[in-house]
């Protein structure tokens, strides 16, 4: 709806807020979710910064006063959000310990973090100090869904030498190709590859989840 929330972190003195939320249903072990939110900097943030995390847990984590609360997120931007027109969107896949009951949204990286990437757009006058002072983020659609997995190869598997075929990933996870002669390798992230083997070669369809062959 036209709902979301502002949280504000302070990079200069390590002020930070967080959201936390008790999930409606637990996680299971072993049990594979789709983690996403969207993020928005505001007009008039002093800073931007990477590492906007989504942390899942079995307890509410407590914040030490207003400083950082140092546990590794499932869930972390890698780049800068700078963004103050469009919302962006921060996703990836977690495969559960069990009974994580809480997510939480927020910075979990202290101002001398070197992973912490931070841009100093100088002095704001929005007339509102935190935001003056601060990276401040609109943060939107929080997503925690469950995912059953699905891994296979299509196409014609069984080719005579020489012959060219063209597999298809049917798969709703991230993945990559790789074949037998490397395959530590990424061969392609394609959905669809086209194959010519000359001799028997076996071509793998990988995620973090599971591989199809």
């Amino acid at each position: 709806g036209k709902n979301y929330m502002g949280l504000q972190f302070d990079l200069l003195n390590g002020y930070r807020e967080y959201i936390s939320v008790p999930l409606a249903i637990p996680m299971v072990a072993g049990g594979i979710y789709q983690l996403e939110f969207y993020v928005q900097l505001a007009d008039s943030a002093r800073f931007a910064c990477n590492s906007l995390g989504m942390l899942l847990s079995n307890n509410i984590p407590t914040q030490p006063g207003t400083g950082t609360i140092l546990f590794t997120p499932q869930l972390e931007s890698s780049a800068q959000i700078v963004d103050t027109n469009n919302w962006t969107l921060v996703s990836g896949m977690y495969l559960a310990f069990g009974g994580e009951n809480y997510v939480t949204l927020g910075l979990f990286r202290d101002d001398n973090d070197p992973l912490l990437q931070k841009t100093n757009y100088g002095t704001r006058a929005s007339n509102c100090t935190s935001i003056d002072n601060s990276a401040y983020y609109f943060f939107d659609d929080i997503v925690v869904r469950k995912v059953d997995v699905t891994i296979n190869i299509l196409g014609d598997t069984i080719i005579c030498p020489t012959e060219t075929t063209t597999l298809i990933a049917d798969c709703n996870v991230p993945f990559w190709w790789s074949d037998e002669s490397a395959p530590n390798d990424t061969l392609s992230l394609d959905t669809t590859i086209q194959i010519n083997p000359t001799t028997p070669t076996t071509y793998y369809l990988n995620t973090d989840f599971g591989t199809d062959s």
